[in-house]
């Protein structure tokens, strides 16, 4: 995986070749902030946006094919700069942005 202004991107060989974007459709434009991989599951993907309309966190079960909305607009509206999964504790997401540290517990059974 890897990202640039407004899109994710995925390559299946090591780098030689990239997919299209894959970042959800509502934010391809959209500043990507993080990506992080669940420790136990490395298709389950979450991703960070800075996005002014609520849509911050985003998570996909299959490696980028279908994304969904994990924070249902319950962080403030500001920009997130950084996204941690533990290893300890994979189903618990904390995210950092302008108004703080969050923590999204059991995202992954969601």
């Amino acid at each position: 995986m890897s990202t640039d202004p407004g899109g994710i991107y995925r390559s299946g060989d090591g780098g030689d070749t990239w997919s299209g974007n894959v970042s959800p459709t509502a934010l391809q434009g959209i500043a990507v902030t993080r990506l992080a991989t669940h420790p136990q599951q490395p298709l389950l993907l979450y991703a960070t946006f800075a996005a002014a309309d609520g849509l911050y966190v985003f998570a996909s079960p299959d490696g980028g094919d279908n994304w969904r909305d994990i924070d249902g607009g319950k962080l403030p509206k500001a920009p997130l700069r950084a996204l941690a999964v533990r290893a300890d504790q994979p189903d618990a997401v904390y995210v950092r942005g302008d108004a703080g540290i969050f923590l999204l517990p059991d995202l992954a059974a969601s």
